[in-house]
């Protein structure tokens, strides 16, 4: 179980096309909502419906979580974008971060909602590529069609953004909803302590330079 302070940790998860924010402290939500804005604007106003629900400022937030993706990279930048600036004033210089993985915690509210070992899961990637997260391990792959084709069931699709590919039949497509997860902010090993929030890529585009000779018929 990570080591959490006693005053409310302001979490965002904002990889899926719908954001979620919530003050979470001992176990439950102090309030939460999932705005159904664009992530530019459903953060801050978000979080500031947050802090008028639950009575509460920024000044009383003991830390910050991050969902660092996969998903929306848009998303998690602009989270990611919003703890730095908050912790750019001395107030909350030392407010400590912690990040977790969006197919992590699907894995976790899985296993939670299904009384079940966590499954294989997969979320898109680029075209032809997807995010594999293999059932009991930590780390997030990217690969292609032929490897999900030989994964065992369950295979659980996490839908993060509107796609241009369909997923292998033998997926099954779910979401888990934070409104019903509190309780997962304590599972062990889901949330690490980073120094700063950032966003979590498989792997890294590789681009080439156009060449006119190559190009020339």
């Amino acid at each position: 179980m990570p080591n959490l302070p006693n005053k409310p940790l302001l979490l965002i998860d904002a990889a899926s096309p719908r954001v979620f924010v919530g003050l979470w402290k001992g176990g439950g939500w102090l309030a939460c909502a999932t705005p159904e804005r664009p992530a530019l604007e459903s953060i801050f106003s978000g979080v500031e419906q947050l802090f008028y629900d639950a009575k509460l400022g920024l000044a009383d937030v003991g830390g910050f979580v991050h969902c660092e993706g996969p998903g929306s990279i848009l998303g998690v930048r602009l989270s990611a974008m919003a703890i730095r600036t908050w912790r750019a004033f001395p107030t909350w210089a030392r407010v400590p971060v912690w990040s977790f993985g969006s197919l992590h915690f699907a894995a976790a509210a899985y296993g939670a909602e299904n009384g079940s070992p966590p499954p294989n899961l997969i979320s898109e990637f680029r075209h032809g590529r997807w995010n594999l997260l293999l059932a009991g391990e930590d780390t997030v792959m990217a690969v292609d069609d032929v490897v999900l084709n030989d994964l065992q069931e369950p295979l659980v699709y996490l839908r993060q953004r509107k796609t241009w590919q369909s997923a292998p039949s033998h997926a099954v497509e779910w979401s888990p909803d934070w409104r019903n997860c509190a309780h997962l902010v304590e599972t062990p090993s889901l949330l690490r302590p980073v120094h700063e929030p950032d966003v979590f890529i498989a792997e890294e585009a590789v681009f080439q330079k156009w060449s006119a000779e190559r190009h020339r018929g």
